[in-house]
């Protein structure tokens, strides 16, 4: 009985094991279309893809995958991308709002043909371009856990990945490249897809110049602060005819119906 057991349990582990690592993915193109779009990368929260200034000889440039705190994405052009239907709706494609005409692209860096990467390339037309187009797969329409993944190079299994060169501090100033890469491990990222009404603002800020630390009392109202109320009266005279199908006589009468009604708005400041 007890090989039998044993036997059993190897094979609900293995069932598990299966279900976990084959979890079918969403594909969030429907749901990112035309949204502004900011990236994390899952194996160091708080880093972000990030459109930097470094360029290879072709003119196109690379990205970075920087520190930045979430709040401050909202006003930093180079970590928001503009996602865009393309390929007839099929794909996706991205445009940092800090870099018009540049889109995410899979390719090479000019002169090393062997080398998979992530770069921003200039277009005017990416729509048949298949080095502009890529799948966002979800486990969830929460988009905590995503993939980004290279039609280009899809059949292959390349993947856009963060990677530290081995240092989770990051390298040359504290930063990991977004690059290609089959490290699954290194694929996952959270996609941040805010309403164009969410945001951050500062509404008081104070500081101590002094060497006595200070105590500071403050309060906030939210919501309606004053409300008032108006009342109209508006009258309306309306002519009905009265046909004479129930006289004797085919001649008709008129009456007036007069209609008041009141209505109330209340106006918020």
């Amino acid at each position: 009985m007890r090989p039998v057991c044993a036997k059993m349990l190897v094979w609900l582990m293995l069932c598990s094991f299966l279900s976990a690592s084959t979890q079918a993915l969403i594909d969030m193109k429907e749901r990112l279309k035309d949204r502004v779009v900011h990236v994390e990368t899952l194996i160091h929260r708080g880093r972000w893809l990030w459109q930097n200034d470094n360029k290879d000889h072709g003119g196109s440039r690379y990205l970075f995958i920087d520190l930045i705190a979430e709040r401050n994405t909202y006003y930093e052009p180079r970590v928001q991308f503009q996602a865009r239907a393309c390929a007839g709706g099929k794909y996706l494609c991205f445009e940092p709002l800090s870099l018009p005409h540049y889109y995410l692209t899979a390719g090479f860096p000019t002169g090393a043909p062997s080398k998979y990467t992530v770069k921003l390339q200039y277009s005017t037309y990416v729509d048949n371009d298949n080095r502009f187009h890529w799948k966002v797969m979800c486990e969830n329409d929460k988009m905590e856990k995503c993939k980004f993944v290279p039609v280009r190079f899809e059949s292959d299994g390349w993947l856009m990945v963060a990677d530290n060169w081995g240092n989770d501090g990051g390298y040359s100033g504290g930063h990991y490249d977004a690059t290609l890469g089959k490290d699954v491990s290194k694929a996952w990222f959270r996609v941040h897809a805010p309403n164009p009404t969410d945001g951050y603002r500062e509404v008081y800020s104070n500081t101590n110049t002094g060497t006595t630390e200070q105590e500071a009392e403050y309060s906030t109202t939210i919501g309606v602060s004053q409300t008032q109320t108006t009342t109209h009266t508006i009258t309306n005279t309306v002519s009905v005819e009265i046909g004479g199908a129930f006289k004797a006589f085919s001649a008709s009468a008129s009456a007036s119906i007069e209609q008041t009604w009141e209505a109330s708005n209340l106006f918020f400041s």
